[in-house]
């Protein structure tokens, strides 16, 4: 037992154990013998770091010293490199608040933010003046339709974007989501008609009213929008509900990418590869061509697909229904059930999107 005495205060420390035999070992963070030398990275050396870490990523700024410095004043690790780049974004940051980096950012930036709610449930809604002055002046001079996109299924990153034509999510916490939505343009005044951001909506729930106030917003803003726009949207009803109720004669669209897509799925969950009774009396021309081999997987999917394409470039409704009522009976019936019930009752806007496209394709026009 030892009477020790640290910073004025006496304490008793007990010691259990065999002093003749008791062998000394390290503490956990202290250096093993068989451990390698630290490499002391100097100054001038971490003064680069910070330098090029301003502008490219940790994993680059390396590459950069190591091929550069050589091996003596080269960073100590990848890691290394990448600690400091972290530090110095995260001295970029505002604050560590997100609402109050939002507050704040909306009076430094006012006249982007066209509407900031917080509660009872986050709204924002951001327009730049000179983007939106650009499409005024697009809708008064162009003697086309102007095509918008608006969609939900873009992802990047860990929250959801609204956007007419992109959207990505972005999950802060569990249970805590934002979703970001964009609204795009093509300006067809320019030859390699590029496809623009016209505003964007960021919101935490999927409620119809997010996109209300988004559309709201944009006819305060935009209050012609309907008279030369065509809108191309992934057929969610909150949208199309919500652009409806402030535009109600704008032509809406679905999205040709998204409902190929759909139907692509979907026949490859009900369709077989050797599923012979389901292909028609061309499919089967063919497969003999193919030395009556059945045709894979791919190709009866293939098939489906092209099918239904050609279905959509019926001259009318009536001529479509007459050709799908004899075409879909060789279809497996859980497809069939799936096509009615997600994209018959639409398939008049599907039809139009069709006739659209091959029009823009002929002009040489192509989007996605």
């Amino acid at each position: 037992m030892k009477l020790i005495q640290t910073c004025l205060v006496f304490r008793y420390a007990f010691f259990l154990g065999n002093l003749n035999i008791a062998t000394k070992h390290s503490h956990g963070n202290c250096k093993k013998p068989n451990a390698h030398l630290l490499h002391h990275t100097p100054a001038a050396t971490t003064q680069q770091i910070d330098h090029l870490v301003t502008s490219m990523s940790g994993d680059a700024a390396y590459k950069t010293l190591v091929a550069t410095n050589g091996d003596s004043n080269a960073p100590r690790n990848a890691a290394q490199c990448n600690y400091r780049r972290q530090k110095y974004l995260q001295q970029q940051k505002i604050t560590e608040d997100e609402m109050r980096n939002i507050i704040i950012l909306s009076y430094e930036l006012n006249g982007f933010f066209k509407m900031l709610q917080v509660q009872p449930e986050l709204i924002i809604v951001l327009m730049h003046d000179e983007m939106k002055n650009q499409f005024s002046k697009l809708v008064k001079k162009s003697k086309e339709k102007i095509t918008l996109f608006y969609d939900t299924t873009f992802s990047l990153g860990e929250i959801f974007v609204s956007v007419r034509l992109v959207v990505f999510q972005q999950k802060k916490r569990d249970n805590d989501l934002f979703y970001f939505q964009i609204l795009s343009f093509q300006h067809s005044m320019f030859s390699e008609r590029p496809v623009l951001p016209l505003a964007i909506l960021m919101h935490d729930t999927k409620r119809q009213l997010a996109h209300e106030e988004f559309v709201h917003s944009l006819s305060r803003e935009l209050p012609d929008l309907q008279h030369k726009c065509i809108l191309v949207t992934d057929g969610e009803p909150a949208l199309k509900n919500a652009f409806h109720k402030y535009y109600p004669s704008m032509l809406q669209l679905l999205c040709w990418n998204h409902v190929m897509k759909n139907l692509k799925y979907h026949a490859k969950k009900y369709f077989d590869a050797e599923q012979e009774s389901h292909v028609t009396e061309e499919q089967e021309n063919v497969i003999e061509q193919h030395d009556n081999q059945v045709a894979s997987r791919t190709e009866v999917i293939t098939r489906v697909i092209d099918t239904i394409k050609n279905l959509l470039r019926a001259l009318s409704l009536d001529d479509f229904l007459v050709q799908y009522g004899n075409i879909s009976k060789s279809w497996p019936p859980e497809f069939r059930a799936y096509f009615e019930t997600h994209h018959l009752s639409t398939i008049d806007e599907i039809g139009k999107n069709k006739e659209f496209m091959d029009v823009l394709l002929l002009n040489g026009q192509v989007f996605t």
